[in-house]
């Protein structure tokens, strides 16, 4: 039995059309599906993705296996293993204020079939999802997202502490628009923007289990408090924009700093622009690794 949950639809600011709300939904949600089927069935290169899409995936123990092909998540990072269905929960899709992109966020409890060893014949895995959906000639496809799943932050400050925590496999690539390498940056060492801060619809995935929250106060708050002026970006980062040119992402590893030892995360920042054409960050995505 496969789900797609109950999907709250929201509509930034700058009145996105009626009837393009409606496609929005209707065509974002029939994407969703194809992929879920997409991975039932094992389909190779499923029509679903964008040539370029960059899609991470952290694997069913230490975290990170890097960037995958679209076709090979996420039953890549569960070698072995066939995936059967899936159950998600608080999924949303906000449009971008052209609607011609949108990024989704929900979970999914991921149901895995093993026939080889005892014991593992069948299991669950929670995921926390971010994905950015463009419109292109050929449709709505997946541009980029991450697929991540949560630790015990008294784990991962203790693995942290011993220097042992697992970095994964680097990211590939690296660069992409200034402007938009500028905005990410900048974030690290102040405040959210404001508008992102008066957001009412900004979802944030913690990396620790049960860590969403929702609203861009409350991101800001603590983004004040424990992450800005302590995060230090690692080598190479990925900066990807939609083909509209209003809505980028960044997939980025970085160090927070604790005083006494230093804590590696994967992120992803969802950025779209603003009325007065500004990066504004529209939704956050941390995990990490033991």
């Amino acid at each position: 039995m496969r789900t797609l949950a109950t999907i709250v639809v929201v509509l930034c600011a700058a009145a996105v059309p009626a009837r393009a709300k409606d496609t929005t939904q209707a065509d974002v949600t029939k994407l969703l599906q194809a992929q879920f089927d997409a991975y039932l069935k094992e389909t190779e290169d499923p029509p679903v993705y964008t040539d370029d899409v960059k899609l991470m995936v952290s694997d069913l123990s230490n975290g990170w296996q890097g960037f995958t092909d679209g076709g090979d998540v996420p039953h890549a990072a569960a070698e072995g293993r066939s995936y059967k269905r899936h159950s998600d929960s608080n999924m949303q899709i906000v449009a971008a204020r052209d609607g011609n992109s949108a990024w989704i966020s929900f979970q999914s409890t991921v149901h895995w079939k093993h026939g080889k060893y005892a014991g593992l014949d069948e299991f669950d895995t929670d995921f926390r999802i971010t994905e950015i959906a463009v419109k292109t000639p050929k449709g709505w496809r997946i541009a980029a997202g991450m697929w991540s799943i949560p630790f015990d932050n008294a784990s991962v400050n203790k693995a942290a502490k011993a220097g042992k925590q697992y970095a994964g496999n680097p990211i590939e690539g690296g660069g992409g628009d200034e402007s938009l390498q500028k905005a990410f940056t900048k974030l690290t060492t102040g405040p959210l923007d404001a508008t992102a801060a008066a957001r009412k619809d900004l979802v944030a995935f913690g990396s620790g289990v049960g860590e969403r929250t929702i609203g861009g106060a409350v991101l800001a708050k603590a983004w004040a408090a424990a992450w800005a002026n302590h995060l230090t970006i690692v080598d190479k980062y990925v900066a990807g924009i939609a083909p509209s040119g209003t809505t980028g992402w960044v997939i980025a590893d970085v160090l927070l700093d604790k005083k006494t030892y230093k804590v590696r995360f994967r992120v992803l920042f969802v950025f779209d622009k603003d009325a007065a054409g500004a990066w504004s960050l529209v939704h956050v995505h941390f995990a990490t690794s033991l």
